[in-house]
């Protein structure tokens, strides 16, 4: 007899659920679109009322943070480093979490990369290298870089012309080789001969500079496509992820 009312209730407790997704897929989907379209202030309404929803959920902070950087015109390039650097500290304190204690109340699993900093990460080394901080972005990047096999292949990718770009302006041989050769072999991508390397090495910091903001710009804009479908096609837990658009921060600059 008590079987009845439990079934009902789980019943109903997932039904609850999926009306609280769905809502949650809608909201980041405009929050998505105000966003690229650059409106940043409605954007950010619309985060706040996902935060209410999803309390603390770090993707969402996450891209408060970037969201907020932008509606400030890309100033305050310290408070982003705060923001990530807090996001990725709570995400990594998650990851270590029993999933059950992250929401021991819902029967929906929970993956542990809802949780994954890398990201985050990659954002931050983004940032110190539009800080011109070319040995700062390629120590962050370094610990992504040896654990790149398991990534996405659009992170991966981003990850890697990134470090080829901070490699250049260090002057760094060794770490660029290292890079290209992973490039090579993982993807086919070429850069030509050893001679052609090795004069590509003189390029200047500033020729880095527009090289890494073409190459990480094309690739963030297949990231807000890719994402925007997910959205669209009911994958919604993970929907809002503009995760990418910090590395189009050089070319909004020059607009």
């Amino acid at each position: 007899m008590d079987s009845i009312p439990s079934d009902a209730a789980r019943d109903g407790s997932i039904c609850d659920e999926a009306i609280v997704l769905s809502v949650t897929c809608a909201l980041a989907k405009d929050a998505l679109s105000y966003f690229q379209s650059g409106k940043f202030h409605e954007c950010i309404d619309i985060l706040i009322q996902l935060n209410h929803k999803k309390r603390n959920d770090p993707k969402v902070l996450h891209n408060m943070a970037i969201a907020e950087y932008f509606k400030n015109a890309c100033s305050n390039s310290k408070k982003l480093l705060e923001d990530l650097n807090t996001v990725k500290k709570q995400s990594e304190e998650l990851a270590k979490e029993p999933l059950e204690a992250v929401n021991p109340a819902s029967n929906v699993s929970v993956s542990k990369d809802l949780f994954d900093s890398t990201v985050t990460t990659l954002n931050i080394a983004v940032t110190w290298f539009h800080l011109h901080q070319y040995a700062k972005c390629l120590s962050i990047l370094d610990p992504l870089f040896l654990n790149i096999e398991p990534l996405d292949e659009t992170i991966a990718l981003q990850i890697c012309f990134l470090m080829l770009d901070s490699a250049l302006a260090c002057h760094d041989a060794v770490k660029f080789l290292e890079v290209f050769g992973h490039l090579d072999k993982s993807f086919g991508v070429g850069f030509g001969t050893h001679e052609e390397i090795g004069s590509t090495m003189q390029l200047s910091s500033n020729q880095v500079s527009k090289t890494s903001s073409l190459l990480s710009s094309s690739v963030a804009s297949d990231a807000l496509k890719s994402d925007l479908a997910a959205a669209e096609s009911g994958l919604c837990e993970e929907g809002l992820e503009y995760d990418n658009v910090l590395a189009e921060i050089e070319a909004r600059k020059k607009e």
